[in-house]
């Protein structure tokens, strides 16, 4: 069966980012770049908020060379969430599904019609364990972390105890099938490494 290709590696309209800045109530053009995925391709694109949707326009390179202009509505639906709040979704120009991203391919299409994966699925456990802690990391301060102005001490605390856990998995999961000593021996240096670089106390 043939691998699916990945979300990473195609430019994406995110509706979540178009709302912070913004853009779904603004009538005017506004230009945006973006970068597709791993292959680091820069596209310009102008959208602007029409009646219940937007309107995009950006060029695509022929093979010949030559710049293929694209421009076209993609609509927008809401709904409704709790305590009177409210999501704002794309529907996908060909299957009319809600996404909150698209992917460019000529067009912005969901992931479902052009038959993406994410990245998580083709990884292993103890990497999908990683990336899940690092996304936790960035929150607070990387590899270096530090509580952000504003968090909680208490919140900073439950973050930093999650990192060690889910990196303590990880390392176990990559281990589990290496009975050597060197292995064994290996994750006991990592993991206590792991609880200085967070700052656990020392047990007496």
């Amino acid at each position: 069966m043939q691998a699916k290709d990945l979300t990473d590696n195609y430019q994406v309209l995110d509706i979540n980012r178009l709302s912070r800045e913004g853009l779904l109530v603004h009538e005017e053009w506004t230009f945006l770049n973006y970068t597709s995925g791993e292959t680091d391709q820069e596209a310009d694109l102008a959208i602007r908020a029409v009646v219940n949707g937007v309107q995009v326009v950006y060029a695509l390179a022929r093979p010949n060379g030559d710049l293929e202009y694209c421009q076209y509505e993609i609509a927008t639906d809401v709904t409704r969430c709790n305590y009177g709040s409210a999501r704002t979704w794309f529907l996908c120009p060909v299957c009319g599904r809600r996404a909150a991203k698209l992917y460019l391919k000529r067009n912005f299409l969901c992931r479902a019609c052009l038959n993406l994966g994410y990245q998580t699925q083709v990884e292993s456990k103890p990497d999908r364990l990683l990336t899940k802690a690092q996304k936790i990391r960035e929150k607070i301060g990387g590899n270096e972390p530090s509580r952000p102005e504003g968090m909680h001490v208490r919140t900073f605390d439950k973050l930093l105890d999650k990192v060690v856990e889910t990196e303590t998995s990880a390392l176990s999961s990559f281990l589990e099938n290496n009975d050597s000593p060197v292995a064994k021996e290996l994750l006991v240096q990592i993991l206590l490494k792991l609880l200085e670089d967070s700052g656990a106390p020392d047990k007496e």
